[in-house]
């Protein structure tokens, strides 16, 4: 018996304090009788375990969300007489499903779902979709693309609404879809000529007269997109967890990106820790955002993908050089034709391209320690080529007017609805 009671004693854990004092807490997490308890789409996700550590924690927890939101398939409705209404809702589900586990963007799933409910408001979402064929394709063509449209406009309208088709095909609601010979996205030729005839590059002292009109924020985003060829998307989901000291790794973002190492010059780095956001982070989600919007939200969410452009397109007119067709991405073709002469690796590096000669398998899978004083170099003279021009002075008196006077609509809007 006392043989026994010794083993019992080695082989017990020693009791833990529960709860640990409140500085031991994993970040966002509560306390469970289990161990660590967190929201998450409305449901409680606790992670048992009261000696894991906090990055145990998280991990976990992140495991458990995405169970979650993988969720279960949707209903799929069957029959002669499916409908588009009905066909939408599912591939509705389907796509905001595909979009939380990260099989697709957030913002692919809003673009496609967006063009399948105006078509769906066109064509009428009582009719059967096996009665939707060439004639119905071809009135959506006349009605909504021109013969001004762009190839990349009609490219993307005839290749939203025949996934859904498409899909439906695959999961048998339909046997086969007809487009007809009007329903078809244009050929890579006339792409390409469309784009040869645009000119997205800003000239240098067009930057100049942008950036002195700019407030601050857009500032530090001029700066990042001439030195690292970094667009609008990029800046709008920036986190400081993507810096490694003074160098940006995309590599560090778990969901994974195209590699990108961008050394960043001290004084935009300066600058940029030196910025203050308008707002406090609207949730503990967004902390680690480096730009957020008058709301404490990111630029560019679900529901407003066109923010930052937007926001953009009015400081060029501001700035008197605002041209239809040239938008912040401009910026990021400026970076690249001062790269043409770069070495291929330094430039695939900076602007996020697998770099001629090497394979997409060997770039991806392979290339994990970086030289960066090469790439460093590259951008150094880059940013010494503009630096006179993105002198950091007060913004120009048209700017901060501007600023104004949306500060005044948007208080006249919350009063009207307040009223």
């Amino acid at each position: 018996m006392d043989r026994l009671g010794h083993l019992v004693g080695i082989m017990s854990k020693p009791a833990i304090q529960w709860p640990p004092p409140r500085h031991l807490w994993p970040a966002g997490f509560s306390v469970h009788r289990d161990g660590w308890a967190k929201s998450y789409r409305g449901k409680t996700v606790v992670v048992s375990g009261k000696r894991l550590g906090p990055a145990e924690v998280a991990r976990r927890f992140q495991e458990r969300c995405l169970l979650i939101d993988r969720g279960k398939p949707p209903v799929m409705p069957r029959g002669p007489s499916v409908t588009l209404r009905q066909l939408a809702g599912a591939f509705f589900a389907d796509l905001e499903r595909r979009a939380r586990v990260q099989d697709i963007s957030a913002r692919h799933a809003e673009n496609v779902i967006s063009e399948c409910r105006r078509f769906g408001k066109f064509i009428g979402g009582d009719k059967p979709i096996r009665n939707i064929g060439p004639a119905e394709f071809a009135a959506y063509h006349q009605r909504f693309i021109s013969a001004k449209s762009s190839p990349y406009t009609v490219e993307n309208i005839v290749r939203r609404i025949g996934q859904m088709f498409k899909w439906a095909v695959a999961n048998d609601m339909l046997e086969r879809v007809t487009f007809g010979t009007i329903w078809r996205p244009p050929p890579a030729k006339k792409r390409m000529a469309h784009r040869l005839r645009k000119e997205k590059t800003f000239a240098p002292e067009v930057i100049g007269q942008i950036y002195r009109a700019a407030p601050p924020m857009f500032r530090r985003w001029i700066e990042l997109a001439i030195c690292g060829g970094f667009t609008n998307s990029d800046l709008a989901g920036m986190t400081w967890s993507l810096f490694d000291g003074d160098v940006i790794d995309y590599r560090r973002r778990k969901s994974g990106e195209v590699r990108r190492v961008i050394p960043i010059p001290g004084e935009v780095l300066h600058r940029l820790k030196a910025f203050r956001n308008e707002a406090e982070p609207a949730s503990a989600d967004y902390a680690d955002h480096v730009f957020l919007d008058h709301t404490g939200k990111p630029f560019d969410t679900v529901g407003r993908r066109s923010q930052s452009a937007t926001e953009f397109a009015r400081v060029m007119k501001a700035a008197g050089c605002h041209v239809k067709g040239r938008a912040f991405t401009g910026l990021r073709t400026t970076c690249f034709n001062e790269l043409l002469y770069a070495p291929a690796i330094v430039r695939g590096l900076i602007i996020g391209r697998v770099p001629e000669g090497m394979s997409p398998l060997d770039w991806e899978s392979y290339v994990e320690r970086v030289d960066v004083e090469p790439v460093r170099a590259a951008v150094d003279a880059i940013w010494q080529k503009f630096r006179s021009l993105l002198s950091d002075v007060t913004p120009s008196v048209e700017t901060v007017s501007l600023v104004k006077r949306r500060a005044r609509t948007r208080s006249a809007t919350r009063e009207r609805k307040g009223s």
